[in-house]
C-alpha cells in the first residue's frame, strides 16, 4: 500500500510539474510575440530603410552600392550586325549574363536551330565563334497608321476602300473605337474584382463551417478531378504552326532589354513585348538618330506610371555582314571598325515633399514613435520642389554589365553629356547619309577632293543644323555650345568620319538599295521637327528628307517588280551561239 501511495504522489508531482512547465512556455511564447510587436513597431520598414539610405548616399557612394536582381538575364531586341556583335560580346566576359535572342522571323529560328547556334565574329583574320544563347521569337505586331491592328482585323486600306474614306480618317476612327473598347474592358475587370471581393467577404462564414465536407469531396473525387482538362495557360507559351511542337513565344516577365533594332522598326518591336515590360523594366536603346524615345513614349508606353526605365546608348562601332555571307549563315558578322558605347539613364524624376511636407511628416513619425526617423537630405531640405532621381537596379545592372564588356569599350556619361554626343553624331549622320543614299556611292564621296559641289551642299546643311542645335533650349545653360556645334567644327567632324571610313557603304545607301524604309526620319527629319519647334525652317534638310524616301519608293517598286531570271538565257541573245 505504501508504494502503490507513493507512486501515486509521484505521478501528481510530475503531472503538476509538466503543467507548470507549459505555463511558462505559454508565457515565454507570449512574451517573445509581445517584444518582437514591439521591436517591429519601432524599426522601420526594410524597404523604406533601405530607401531612404540610398537617397543618403552621394552619388559616387549609390553608384558602388550592392545591388540585388530579380533575374540578370538580358534580352536583345535586333538580330543585325549591332545586335549580334553586342550578344556575342557580351557572352565572352567572366561570369557571362543569360543573353535571350528575341527573333522576328521564323526563318531566323529554323536557320538558327538547323545551325551550330553559335554567333561568329570576324575581326581581321580572326573568327571567334560563340554559343551559349536562348532564343525566343517574338510576336508579330501589325501596326498601320499609328494604330495596332489585331489578329484577323482588315487592314486600314482595306476599310478605306470599302468606307470610301482616307486612310488616316479610318484609322482614327480605329484608335477610337480601341480606346472605348480598351476603358470598358478595365471598367469591367473591376466591377468583376469588386463583385468578387464582396462574395468572398459574404462567403468566408459558410466557407468555415463547410471545410470538412469538401475536403471530403475534394478526397471521394480524385479521379474526376485528374481526367478534367489542365489549363496550361495557352497564351503564355504558343506551340509552333508548322508543327514542330516548340514552345518559342513566351510571356514572362523582362526585367533588362537592349534594343538594337532600326530606329523606323522600334515601335512595332516594343509592342510585341510591351506586355512583359513594367516599371522595374530596364530599355537600352543602341541605334541611330533621335527622338525614337519620344515616339515609344506616345505610342507604346503612354502610362508614365508604368513606363520601363530607359538607357540612352550612343555607339560608333563598325559592323556589317556582307549579303553573300548571309545567305549561308545569318550569324555571322564583321567587326569592321573598334569605337566605343556612350551610355547614360534618362532619369526618371519623382518630386520630393517641400521641407514643410518633410518637418510635419517627421513631428507625426514621432509623435507615434520616439525611435522613428524620417531623413531630410540636403537637396530636399535646401531646395525646395526639387526632385530626386531613382535609378532602378536593373538599369544599374546593365550599364555595369555593358561597361565590363572589353569588346564594346562602353563608359557611362550623364545624360547632358550623352545628349551632346548624340547631337555631334547626329550633325555628321545627317550629312554622310543622305548625300551617300542620293549619290549611290561610298563614304569617300563626300568628301572636298571628290566634288567642291557636295561640300557646298553638305555646308548648306550644316549651316540648319548648326542654327537649331546651338538654339536648343536643353543646352542654353552650357558653355562653348556656340563653338562645339558651330557649322566648322561640325563639317570637320563630318570630314574625319568620311575620311576614316571612305570605303565603306553607309547604312541608309543599303537600305535604298534593298528597298528598305531608311532612317531619314529620326535623322534630318529630328532636325527639321526641332527647328520647327524653334522656329527655324529647315528647307534642305526636309528637301534632302523627302528625296531619300522618293528613292527608297522608286527601288522598292523596282525591286517588287523585278523578275527573277532563273537557268540558262541560250536564245534570248541574239549574239549567242
Amino acid at each position: 500500500m505504501e508504494a502503490q501511495a507513493q507512486a501515486e504522489n509521484d505521478r501528481r508531482h510530475n503531472e503538476e510539474e509538466e503543467a507548470v512547465s507549459q505555463e511558462e512556455a505559454e508565457s515565454d511564447e507570449e512574451g517573445n510575440e509581445l517584444r518582437e510587436r514591439e521591436l517591429r513597431q519601432h524599426l522601420p520598414d526594410r524597404e523604406a530603410f533601405e530607401r531612404s539610405v540610398q537617397e543618403s548616399m552621394s552619388p559616387i557612394d549609390r553608384q558602388h552600392a550592392p545591388i540585388q536582381l530579380a533575374d540578370r538575364r538580358i534580352h536583345i531586341i535586333g538580330t543585325g550586325s549591332i545586335g549580334k556583335l553586342v550578344a556575342h560580346a557580351l557572352r565572352g566576359i567572366p561570369d557571362p549574363p543569360p543573353i535571350t535572342l528575341l527573333f522576328h522571323r521564323y526563318k531566323l529560328l529554323q536557320a538558327w536551330n538547323k545551325g551550330r547556334k553559335v554567333i561568329t565574329v570576324a575581326d581581321g583574320e580572326a573568327e571567334v565563334p560563340r554559343g551559349g544563347f536562348d532564343v525566343e521569337l517574338r510576336p508579330m505586331v501589325t501596326r498601320q497608321h499609328g494604330i495596332e491592328l489585331q489578329r484577323g482585323q482588315n487592314s486600314v486600306w482595306d476599310m478605306a476602300d470599302s468606307t470610301g474614306m482616307l486612310p488616316h480618317n479610318v484609322a482614327a476612327i480605329v484608335k477610337q473605337q480601341q480606346a472605348g473598347q480598351k476603358a470598358a474592358a478595365q471598367e469591367e475587370t473591376s466591377r468583376q474584382e469588386e463583385s468578387a471581393q464582396e462574395q468572398s467577404i459574404q462567403e468566408a462564414p459558410a466557407q468555415e463551417e463547410h471545410v470538412q465536407e469538401i475536403s471530403a469531396e475534394e478526397d471521394s473525387e480524385p479521379q474526376q478531378m485528374a481526367s478534367e482538362p489542365i489549363d496550361t495557360n495557352p497564351q503564355s507559351i504558343t506551340m509552333n504552326p508548322r508543327g514542330a511542337g516548340l514552345p518559342y513565344v513566351k510571356d514572362d516577365m523582362i526585367h533588362n532589354l537592349i534594343v538594337t533594332t532600326k530606329t523606323v522598326t522600334t515601335v512595332g518591336a516594343l509592342a510585341s513585348v510591351k506586355h512583359r515590360l513594367n516599371r522595374n523594366s530596364t530599355i537600352c536603346f543602341l541605334q541611330n538618330g533621335m527622338g525614337v524615345i519620344d515616339v515609344v513614349n506616345e505610342q507604346v508606353f503612354p502610362n508614365e506610371a508604368t513606363r520601363p526605365t530607359y538607357v540612352q546608348g550612343v555607339i560608333n562601332h563598325g559592323a556589317n555582314t556582307p549579303p553573300e555571307k548571309a545567305e549561308s549563315d545569318p550569324f555571322y558578322v564583321i567587326h569592321a571598325g573598334h569605337g566605343t558605347i556612350s551610355l547614360a539613364i534618362l532619369p526618371r524624376e519623382e518630386p520630393q515633399p517641400t521641407p514643410s511636407d518633410t518637418a510635419a511628416e517627421q513631428s507625426e513619425a514621432d509623435l507615434s514613435n520616439p525611435t522613428s526617423f524620417v531623413p531630410i537630405t540636403p537637396s530636399s531640405a535646401d531646395v525646395p520642389g526639387t526632385s530626386q532621381r531613382h535609378y532602378p537596379e536593373t538599369a544599374r545592372y546593365i550599364i555595369r554589365t555593358l561597361t565590363r564588356t572589353p569588346a564594346l569599350a562602353a563608359v557611362g556619361y550623364t545624360p547632358l553629356d550623352l545628349l551632346q554626343l548624340q547631337l555631334e553624331k547626329l550633325a555628321v549622320n545627317s550629312i554622310i547619309n543622305p548625300l551617300t543614299a542620293l549619290l549611290d556611292a561610298r563614304n569617300g564621296a563626300v568628301l572636298g577632293s571628290s566634288s567642291f559641289h557636295l561640300v557646298r551642299t553638305a555646308r548648306m546643311l550644316l549651316a540648319e543644323t548648326s542654327l537649331v542645335m546651338r538654339s536648343l533650349p536643353e543646352l542654353r545653360h552650357l558653355p562653348n555650345v556656340e563653338w562645339r556645334f558651330s557649322a566648322k567644327r561640325l563639317e570637320k567632324l563630318y570630314t574625319i568620319v568620311a575620311k576614316k571610313t571612305a570605303g565603306n557603304v553607309s547604312s541608309m545607301l543599303a537600305d535604298v538599295r534593298a528597298g528598305r524604309r531608311t532612317e531619314i526620319e529620326y535623322i534630318n527629319g529630328y532636325i527639321v521637327r526641332r527647328g520647327e519647334e524653334l522656329g527655324v525652317k529647315c528647307v534642305v534638310n526636309y528637301s534632302f528628307m523627302q528625296m531619300v524616301m522618293g528613292k527608297k519608293a522608286v527601288v522598292a517598286r523596282e525591286v517588287r517588280d523585278e523578275v527573277p531570271v532563273l537557268g540558262k538565257r541560250s536564245g534570248l541573245n541574239p549574239d549567242s551561239e
